[in-house]
C-alpha cells in the first residue's frame, strides 16, 4: 500500500459513522500499527497521520 492508500483507509475507518468514536479510533490505531509492523509506515508517520486524520475529520 502507498502512503496515500494507508491514509485514505485509516480516514475511512475513523469516519465510519456506524460505530462509536472510541471504536473507530481504536480500529484506526490498530490498522496503522499493523502497517508499522509490516514496515509500510514509520512510527513517526503513524503519529502524524493520526493527528492529521483527526484534524481533517473535524474532531
Amino acid at each position: 500500500m502507498t502512503f496515500t492508500e494507508i491514509w485514505n483507509e485509516a480516514y475511512n475507518i475513523f469516519t465510519d459513522g456506524e460505530r462509536t468514536e472510541a471504536g473507530r479510533y481504536n480500529d484506526m490505531q490498530r490498522f496503522l500499527l499493523d502497517k508499522v509492523k509490516a514496515g509500510e509506515l514509520s512510527m513517526a508517520d503513524k503519529c502524524h497521520m493520526v493527528a492529521d486524520i483527526m484534524e481533517t475529520a473535524g474532531i
